[in-house]
């Protein structure tokens, strides 16, 4: 049978998006769930979810698994071969036979929707850091190796910045940080062993204390601020190398997006990394994105049918 539509997913650590729409982009239902980051809820739940919402947009229109031409999930964490065959062998046994579905990390789908058919970089900073650039077909991936490998300027790096300068102040070897007082505050860490105890033994979100970073240096705290400049300034260094990769004339303008909770909203690290961005790369320009990331999977589900994939991997 002829492929009528295509799905796009957009999956998270708190909800997950599909869209199922024409061939020509039109969207014709929408299908809402839980969670569907693999990190999060595993495997088995993640591909319970998808199968759910793809069996839910179907019936909103009516359709056989068959018109569906192309699925593409862009689900957090997946980005391992492994783990998306697995996911995807998964969903097919959901259904009950073979299904045309393409797993992508969500990062990539968010490239996706910001651009378009057009050239671009995403900047994804939250928990972790991510850059994106694509130039016509080719597109390259800087950063995202994790908070253990790298993630530098992420929540979770600015979590662990702020746990050592703390530790610092207590050991006498350190300058005073407001920032001492708030984790005292918010987190009833008042001490050397409760901080250790609560990074230790109770797996305690150290990219939580991002916004207790914020929180502080709007304050005016040396300490905070001077973690952001860091942050920013290594933010800056990787974009440098995204751009190097791209091979891209600083003569000719280029859309940024920025997404990810630290920078999409205003604060004072996201105007601190917009203002160097801007100061540092003038052909830059930081612009909205143009589509939800669930239409940006869409979007490459169509071109899979018409024979022009730009999945990443």
């Amino acid at each position: 049978m002829e492929p009528v539509y295509v799905i796009g997913i957009d999956g998270g650590g708190t909800k997950t998006t599909a869209v199922l729409c024409t061939l020509k982009g039109i969207i014709a239902a929408t299908a809402n769930g839980g969670p569907t980051n693999v990190n999060v809820v595993g495997v088995d739940q993640t591909a319970h979810t998808l199968a759910h919402l793809i069996n839910q947009c179907c019936l909103t229109v009516r359709c056989s698994i068959s018109e569906i031409g192309a699925i593409v999930a862009g689900i957090a964490g997946a980005g391992d071969p492994t783990l998306q065959e697995r996911i995807v062998n998964d969903v097919n046994g959901f259904f009950g036979e073979h299904i045309p579905l393409f797993i992508e990390n969500d990062a990539r789908i968010a490239l996706e929707s910001a651009f378009k058919s057009s050239n671009g970089i995403l900047i994804a900073v939250g928990t972790g850091s991510v850059f994106y650039g694509k130039v016509k077909n080719n597109i390259v991936c800087v950063g995202g190796w994790g908070k253990l490998l790298g993630d530098e300027g992420s929540g979770w790096w600015l979590g662990r910045e702020v746990l050592r300068a703390v530790l610092a102040e207590y050991d006498g070897i350190g300058e005073q940080t407001l920032c001492t007082t708030l984790i005292a505050t918010q987190h009833n860490a008042s001490s050397r062993n409760a901080i250790i105890d609560l990074v230790y033994r109770h797996s305690f979100d150290i990219a939580s204390l991002a916004p207790l970073v914020l929180q502080a240096a709007t304050q005016k705290d040396p300490i905070a601020l001077s973690i952001l400049n860091r942050g920013c300034h290594a933010l800056v260094h990787t974009l440098r190398l995204t751009l190097k990769l791209l091979q891209w004339k600083s003569k000719e303008k280029l859309p940024c997006v920025l997404i990810g909770s630290l920078v999409a909203k205003k604060n004072i690290y996201s105007q601190l990394l917009r203002s160097e961005i801007q100061k540092s790369f003038p052909y830059l320009t930081i612009i909205k994105p143009k589509h939800s990331p669930a239409v940006g999977a869409a979007r490459l589900a169509i071109d899979i049918v018409k024979g022009r994939s730009t999945l990443f991997h």
